[in-house]
């Protein structure tokens, strides 16, 4: 079982360091640690020390799993079907980095598994140490907690309590999408991994949502998704914005007003997001470290929504984008932008 946990930890902290025997170590101890101390679910809500919340929201995850499996056809098997409480805010802190005149980011590559635009860590001091010596060498970081991840079926992941407090429908999303990379992965696309767990999110999420007292936190849900997506389209548009910018000889004052603008548009357009919960991201913490970390996953949704709509029913659509799964890369590409022209 050893050498299946290390080869799980190096897809799971995004191929990150496993080549160094000291992040092997706290990777490998990190996922140890989660698999050991796991909890049935059934055992937490006989257990009289919890509270009544957690209980609530380890029930839903049950009705959850029953709906993916019974209404949408998805194999659930033992996932979330235990509970880790961590002692900490994240599961794991991902480690950013780039040039300061660049927003193409560091990559670490490993033999085998390839190369990745960060490192992961379990412990966030050793996320930091590690973003310090970047620093130290004239990067720019940015240091990302991490509430949840999949071992894409190499274990049955359990509820963590690092995302056990969110909303109903954000705990929903985040189940349908992990749930869904169980049931098509194509090794290598992350665009299509992200964007069809995606759209399986979004449409499971108001399906279950559709009827009873819920439709208020469904509600809740589309404007967060909508908010964080219009701030997300600015960003990648000054990223791009960026590029261009650090082909020129000089670009340190540009950057600094590129950036400057950024900031006092989202100021002045504050009522768009209706929240204050990015002020902390865009007023201190954006960098072109953070916008190496911002990736274009879900260029697909549209399309993996029209098919869904066209198909009609989840086992055909599963089906179909199966079928698609199978293609080469190119040919995924073609098929999906075809995909795009159906009216959803």
């Amino acid at each position: 079982m050893g050498s299946r946990v290390g080869i799980a930890i190096c897809l799971i902290l995004g191929f990150s360091g496993c080549s160094s025997l000291d992040f092997y170590s706290q990777a490998f101890g990190g996922q140890w640690r989660i698999l050991r101390d796991r909890v049935p679910i059934e055992d937490v809500l006989q257990a009289l020390d919890q509270t009544e919340e957690t209980k609530s929201k380890l029930r839903l995850v049950q009705e959850i799993r029953i709906f993916a499996d019974q209404s949408i056809g998805m194999s659930v098997g033992e996932k979330y079907t235990s509970y880790v409480e961590l002692q900490r805010p994240y599961v794991v802190w991902n480690v950013f980095a780039a040039e300061r005149r660049s927003v193409q980011g560091e990559h670490w590559c490993y033999p085998i598994v390839g190369c990745a635009p960060y490192r992961g860590y379990f412990d966030g001091d050793d996320a930091r140490r590690f973003a310090a010596s970047l620093e130290a060498d004239g990067f720019e970081t940015y240091v990302a907690g991490v509430p949840a991840y999949s071992t894409l079926g190499w274990f049955d992941d359990p509820v963590l309590s690092t995302f056990l407090d969110w909303p109903e429908a954000d705990l929903a999303g985040l189940l349908f999408h992990e749930l869904a990379h169980g049931v098509v992965w194509v090794d290598g696309d992350v665009a299509f991994n992200e964007s069809f767990a995606s759209a399986v999110s979004e449409i499971a999420v108001a399906e279950y949502f559709s009827s009873g007292g819920r439709k208020r936190d469904y509600q809740q849900w589309i404007e967060r998704r909508a908010a964080w997506r219009i701030l997300k389209a600015r960003l990648l548009d000054l990223k791009a914005s960026l590029q261009t910018v650090f082909q020129e000889t000089s670009p340190a004052e540009t950057k600094s007003s590129l950036y400057q603008a950024f900031r006092d548009q989202y100021e002045r357009d504050k009522s768009l997001f209706n929240t204050e919960r990015f002020d902390r991201l865009v007023l201190t913490e954006l960098n072109n470290a953070y916008l190496v970390s911002l990736g274009a996953y879900e260029d697909w949704v549209p399309a993996f929504r029209c098919l869904y709509a066209a198909q009609g029913a989840w086992l055909e659509f599963f089906a179909a984008v199966n079928h698609i799964a199978e293609l080469d890369e190119a040919q995924r590409v073609e098929a999906l932008r075809a995909c795009e022209l159906i009216p959803e």
